[in-house]
């Protein structure tokens, strides 16, 4: 493996046909071998919907068409095989255990709760030390650093 190209986007809902069509198209124009979507708003007539406009293989976790929902989008040419999978029932995550050439990686794709939740990012953390594959994090994490700074959306910070 020479080098991949991974692109990482929130897209605040592709359910609107010609949203998705436009945020592909410029998703399209970086020729990435991989991309990862967060805040989908998928339900299962989207994620149909999108298996017939991607030229590639589609992972997504989702939970309402209102909010949430991450998804990865294969290139069609990429070789790769996907070992495990892993993902929740609100949408907020998504794992990937491939291969990509001869080299084992953990793809996380993930949207973050916008409420402290030390058991999500407890969980993942569990995930990755597990892991002795290269680790390759994308997303919207949703994370308070400073509150001073970095709270407007962001509820309940403990």
């Amino acid at each position: 493996m020479d080098g991949i190209k991974i692109c990482s986007m929130n897209c605040r809902g592709l359910n609107d046909r010609k949203k998705r069509f436009d945020v592909f198209h410029y998703l399209r124009q970086y020729n990435c071998d991989i991309y990862c979507l967060q805040d989908t708003h998928f339900d299962d007539f989207t994620e149909s919907q999108i298996r017939n406009e991607w030229d590639g293989e589609i992972f997504a976790s989702s939970k309402n068409s209102t909010s949430r929902g991450v998804a990865v989008l294969f290139k069609n040419d990429l070789h790769y095989q996907v070992k495990k999978v892993y993902n929740d029932n609100n949408g907020n995550f998504l794992v990937l255990d491939l291969v990509i050439g001869e080299v084992d990686i953990l793809l996380i794709t993930l949207y973050g709760p916008n409420v402290d939740s030390p058991d999500f990012f407890n969980f993942l953390a569990d995930k990755i030390e597990e892991s002795d594959s290269l680790k390759i994090l994308c997303g919207d994490w949703n994370l308070v650093i400073n509150p001073n700074l970095d709270y407007d959306n962001y509820l309940h910070v403990k």
